[in-house]
């Protein structure tokens, strides 16, 4: 029951951010030069990794191949990345392994902190799915020093929900519970939207396995009022979530 909970609000957060996002990034791509829908087709791999993982991994083939050929490293990293995830999605771990070992090893030869931090974050979910908790919490923590260095709050929120999320099975609720608060904080210092309604989720989901369920019943009209505001197109339209992503998927 808890796991089809927290699904259903990540489905229904994902699917009100996913589609002005990807019609708007769609309707830029005919009117730029290869050089410079690198990154748009990245931008659209990712969104469209949980709804069409077709499409998703076609623009991810297209960036990494105008990546290649324009030298653009930062951007192979991201196609790298987002192709990992894609095999991820349909369990094909030794596949998404393989391609993020590439990715994590070209970010770090040329210091893109972001790449490595997005690697380490799906390594991470991989053996959190496998029940390898040890490395799973390993890569996270490297994932997150690198988030906290580059000030990137997301990424920061990101990781600490996937810490989170483990305790969580360790039925360690306390623990679990200080992370999502601080991932909690992490979203709303960078106002991110979408993090907050998957995080105000679990948070609400520790609530109800304590029997607080007055503070559950909070949290999860936090989720929904977040949900509800951004299908009637008001504030954030938008989330890259990068990092989020790759652990909520383990929903």
């Amino acid at each position: 029951m808890k796991n089809i909970l927290l699904i259903l609000v990540i489905v229904l957060v994902s699917n009100t951010f996913g589609k002005v996002s990807t019609d708007s990034l769609e309707a830029l791509l005919p009117g730029l030069e290869d050089s410079k829908q690198v990154k748009i087709l990245n931008e659209l791999a990712f969104e469209l990794c949980r709804i069409s993982p077709e499409k998703s991994i076609s623009y991810a083939n297209q960036a990494l191949e105008l990546a290649r050929k324009y030298q653009n490293k930062e951007q192979e990293a991201e196609a790298l990345i987002n192709i990992a995830n894609i095999y991820r999605g349909s369990g094909e771990f030794d596949k998404a392994l393989e391609y993020l070992q590439q990715a994590f090893s070209l970010s770090e030869n040329i210091q893109y902190q972001k790449g490595m931090a997005r690697s380490l974050t799906s390594f991470g979910a991989i053996y959190d799915y496998q029940g390898d908790y040890d490395k799973a919490l390993e890569n996270y923590f490297k994932a997150l020093a690198l988030c906290e260095k580059m000030d990137d709050k997301e990424g920061i929120g990101g990781t600490l929900m996937g810490i989170g999320i483990i305790y969580w099975y360790l039925k360690d609720n306390n623990k679990a519970l200080d992370y999502y608060l601080q991932a909690e904080k992490a979203y709303e210092e960078g106002s991110f939207d979408h993090g907050l309604a998957a995080i105000a989720n679990n948070i609400g989901l520790i609530y109800m396995g304590q029997e607080k369920y007055d503070k559950a019943l909070e949290y999860y009209k936090k989720a929904l009022s977040i949900h509800k505001k951004n299908r009637s197109g008001s504030g954030h339209s938008r989330s890259n979530f990068k990092h989020g992503c790759s652990i909520q998927q383990n929903g």
